[in-house]
C-alpha cells in the first residue's frame, strides 16, 4: 500500500480553498452586501467538515495496522504533535501583537491570560481560540487522543466501550442539538450532555465525521490489501470493480456540486440538519474510498497544483483568515474598492491572503518540518 495517496492531498487542497472561500463571501457581504463570486462557493464552509472526515479515514487507512501495537503510540503521538504545534504557535504569535492593540473588534486583550494559555494549548474553551481556525484542532487533537487509545489498548473492552459511549452520545447529542436554534457553538442546552461544557465538547457533532471517515478508511484498508494480496489472479473482476467504484466517484462529485451550488435543491438535507452531517460524511467518505483504490491499483494521476495545494492546506487553513481579515482593513481603508470596484478588490484580497499562505508554508512549515522528521521524529523509530 503507498504511503502517501497524491488524491488525498489533492482533495486536501480543495477542502482548505473552499473554506477560505466561505470566509471571503463572509467578508464581502459585510463590506458590499454582496456574494463573493457569484454565491458560487457559499456552502464552502462544508471543507470544515471535509477535514474531519479526511482525518478519521486517514487514521484508520494509514494506521489500522498499528492498532494493539503498543509500541507504535509513541511514534504516532509525536508525529500527529510535531504536524499540529509548530507552525501553529508561529502564527498565533505572529497574531498576537494585533490581540494586545485590539485592532479586532471581535478579538481584543481583556487581562484573561488563561485565554491565551489556552489557545496556544489548545485546550476546549467555549470562545474561539486566539487564533479562530484553531477551533477545529482542539477536536483533530481529541481525535488523536482516541486513536493513541485504540493503538495502545486495542483488545481492552473498557476502551471499546468508552467508544461506543462517545459515538452513541454524539449521534444523541446531534439529533436534539439540531431540533433547536443552532450555530457553531457546542452548548445548545437541549441535551443533559449540554449541562458542561467539556461533556459539550467530548460529544459533539464533529465526532460522527471523524468516525464516518474512520468506517470509510477502514473499507479502504480492507479491500486495497485484499487486491493486493490477490493481484494477477482475477484482473477481470479487478476491472469491473474500479469501473463500478468509478462510477459511486462520480455520483458523489455530482453530489457535492449540487449541494455547494444550490443547498435548497436538496431540501429534506438542508432543513434537517442532523442529515447534512451524515450525508456529507457518507458522500465524502465514498468519495475517499473509492479515489484511494483507484489510485492505488492504477497510475491514476492528478494536478502537480492540486497536489502542492494539499501540500500548502494547513498552513492555507491557519494563515488565510488573519490574512483575509488584516488585507481587507488595508485595502477597505485606502478605498481601493472606489477605484478597481468590489469584486476586483475582493479577488485581490483573497489572492494575496493565498500568497501570504502558500510563502508561510514554503518559507516556514516545510522547514520546520523536514528539521524535525530529522532531528526528532528520525529517533522514535
Amino acid at each position: 500500500m503507498k504511503k502517501q495517496f497524491i488524491t488525498i492531498q489533492a482533495f486536501r487542497g480543495l477542502a482548505a480553498i473552499l473554506v477560505v472561500t466561505r470566509h471571503a463571501t463572509l467578508i464581502s457581504q459585510d463590506k458590499f452586501g454582496q456574494d463573493f463570486m457569484g454565491g458560487i462557493f457559499a456552502q464552502g464552509g462544508i471543507g470544515v467538515d471535509f477535514f474531519f472526515v479526511l482525518s478519521g479515514f486517514i487514521m484508520l487507512l494509514i494506521h489500522f495496522k498499528d492498532l494493539g501495537q503498543s509500541k507504535k503510540v509513541t511514534s504516532f503521538a509525536i508525529k500527529r504533535l510535531i504536524r499540529i504545534y509548530p507552525i501553529y504557535w508561529i502564527i498565533t504569535i505572529l497574531c498576537l501583537p494585533f490581540f494586545f492593540l485590539s485592532i479586532s473588534e471581535e478579538k481584543s486583550f481583556n487581562g484573561d491570560w488563561g485565554y491565551i494559555i489556552n489557545s496556544f494549548l489548545l485546550i476546549p474553551q467555549e470562545k474561539l481560540p486566539l487564533l479562530s481556525p484553531g477551533w477545529t484542532l482542539t477536536h483533530e487533537l481529541y481525535f488523536y487522543i482516541l486513536v493513541a487509545l485504540l493503538i495502545y489498548f486495542w483488545k481492552s473492552k473498557i476502551v471499546r466501550g468508552i467508544l461506543f459511549i462517545i459515538v452513541f452520545g454524539s449521534l444523541y447529542k446531534a439529533l436534539f442539538d439540531f431540533s433547536g436554534t443552532w450555530d457553531y457553538k457546542y452548548r445548545t442546552y437541549q441535551t443533559i450532555l449540554d449541562s458542561n461544557f467539556l461533556l459539550s465538547f467530548m460529544f459533539s457533532r464533529y465526532n460522527l465525521e471523524f468516525f464516518a471517515g474512520c468506517l470509510s478508511g477502514f473499507l479502504a484498508y480492507k479491500y486495497i490489501l485484499a487486491i493486493e494480496e490477490s493481484r494477477g489472479d482475477n484482473e477481470k473482476n479487478i476491472t469491473k470493480m474500479n469501473k463500478l467504484k468509478f462510477i459511486f466517484s462520480l455520483l458523489s462529485v455530482i453530489f457535492l456540486i449540487i449541494f455547494l451550488i444550490s443547498p435548497d435543491s436538496l431540501t429534506l438535507i438542508y432543513k434537517n440538519k442532523i442529515l447534512i452531517v451524515l450525508y456529507y460524511s457518507f458522500v465524502v467518505g465514498i468519495l475517499l474510498s473509492v479515489s484511494t483504490i483507484m489510485e492505488n491499483l492504477t497510475n491514476f494521476k492528478t494536478s502537480y497544483f492540486l497536489k502542492f495545494l494539499g501540500d500548502a492546506s494547513y498552513s492555507i487553513y491557519l494563515v488565510h483568515y488573519p490574512a483575509l481579515f488584516l488585507f481587507a482593513k488595508i485595502l477597505f481603508l485606502i478605498k481601493l474598492e472606489n477605484i478597481l470596484g468590489s469584486t476586483v478588490t475582493m479577488y485581490l484580497i483573497v489572492l494575496l491572503a493565498l500568497a501570504v499562505s502558500i510563502a508561510i508554508y514554503l518559507y516556514i512549515e516545510l522547514p520546520v518540518w523536514n528539521w524535525s522528521k530529522k532531528r526528532i521524529i528520525s529517533l522514535t523509530k
